[in-house]
């Protein structure tokens, strides 16, 4: 999707900054067996059925409402989808459910919000997934320069 993506950026004169690219992966929080595996152990597609996939709405429409089959993952007998990341990762918590995310286990161990969350590598993927932020061009307010040190910092020595 990126080629597309990137053509979309430009045309509306918006500058692209990559941060990270790394390949799929899977969360899930305590309330899936799975949590509980060697975080060294790669998912494959077959060790997510029977799960409740959950969704954030921005990745289940457009481009990418095929990112299951890229990934060769099921469709999931029942799946949900929130707008809210902080419902997603609650969720996360208390069912037997998974996501899948465009970050690396790195970042997700340099915040400390998702301490109940485990990431694993999804085994059998070719997929990359990049991590960027985009701006008009406009200057940038020093608060927003302060917090994009900050994002850039999670993505340092990946």
């Amino acid at each position: 999707y990126k080629k597309t993506i990137l053509q979309q950026i430009r045309s509306l004169d918006v500058q692209y900054y990559r941060l990270s690219s790394n390949p799929p992966a899977v969360v899930v929080g305590k309330g899936n067996p799975l949590y509980y595996l060697d975080e060294e152990i790669q998912l494959t597609p077959e060790m997510l059925d029977g799960y409740t996939q959950i969704s954030y709405e921005q990745m289940d429409f457009g481009h990418f409402s095929d990112k299951d089959t890229m990934l060769n993952i099921k469709p999931p007998a029942h799946q949900i989808i929130v707008n809210s990341r902080a419902a997603l990762y609650e969720l996360l918590d208390a069912i037997p459910a998974y996501t899948v995310t465009s970050n690396s286990r790195t970042v997700y161990q340099k915040i400390e919000y998702y301490s109940n969350a485990r990431v694993f590598s999804l085994a059998q993927s070719a997929s990359v997934c990049e991590i960027g932020w985009k701006k008009r061009n406009v200057s940038l307010s020093p608060l927003a320069l302060e917090y994009l040190n900050i994002i850039s910092s999670y993505f340092e020595n990946l």
